[in-house]
């Protein structure tokens, strides 16, 4: 029997068998994964489930998360404490979607951490990046959005405010036709939450405030629309 590692606790050799030996704590991200549900990990010899998937379909609903919501996993070896992790979310273009971190509280040579994060809903290739102990893991995931279509808008542009909320939001839109413009606020699913009608006269302005406060966290859309023109604008509740 030969041990490849040379150090202290060793007694049947005294040269190391690696080329260039690495520490024997490494601490590493060895994996990173999205998935749809969270993974099921049962005793051996049963076989593991891990619910991964490279592609996500707006409207998103994984079993057993909120709406919109996708679980976000890191693997990681020689887990050790009070080491960081910086997890990401990044868009297409590599800004930021959404961040966080997590410190280590104990020593593990095996760790799975998981979270259950909002999905972006604009359709494109997503990546989730780790990085632990000065090395970075990542995996990238699509984003299908059907429900994003084309439409005449002459509420261009509407602000939004504060978005994303915990409660309530504002929206102005300036320089717009008089007419009567109906508010309809839904859920991912198309339903039709609540309904409201405003007569736009002479000012050509809409400024008005909506209130989420009631609903689950998670992803909404609120159209505004007459006889000639509709606009659609995504709500994040969180």
């Amino acid at each position: 029997f030969k041990d490849p590692f040379a150090g202290a606790c060793n007694t049947l050799n005294t040269n190391s068998w690696w080329v260039s030996q690495k520490p024997h704590t490494d601490p590493k991200v060895l994996k990173v994964s999205v998935n749809t549900t969270d993974i099921v990990l049962p005793g051996c010899p049963n076989t593991e489930t891990p619910n991964e998937s490279d592609t996500y379909t707006i409207p998103f609903q994984g079993a057993g998360l909120s709406p919109g919501y996708a679980k976000f996993y890191v693997f990681t070896r020689d887990d050790n404490t009070g080491m960081v992790g910086d997890c990401k979310i990044l868009n297409p273009n590599g800004t930021t979607f959404n961040s966080w971190t997590y410190t280590s509280n104990s020593y593990n040579k095996a760790y799975i951490r998981g979270y259950s994060k909002l999905l972006p809903t604009a359709s494109g290739i997503y990546t989730f990046q780790v990085t632990y102990n000065g090395a970075t893991c990542s995996k990238n995931f699509e984003i299908i959005n059907p429900l994003a279509v084309s439409f005449n808008t002459n509420l261009s542009p509407v602000q939004v405010a504060p978005n994303p909320t915990s409660g309530i939001f504002n929206i102005i839109a300036k320089d717009i036709e008089t007419g009567i413009y109906t508010y309809n606020l839904s859920n991912v699913w198309g339903q039709i939450i609540s309904t409201e009608k405003m007569t736009v006269d002479s000012s050509t302005t809409i400024q008005k405030s909506f209130s989420v406060s009631g609903l689950e966290n998670g992803i909404y859309f609120l159209s505004i629309e007459n006889e000639n023109t509709r606009t659609v604008v995504k709500i994040v509740k969180q």
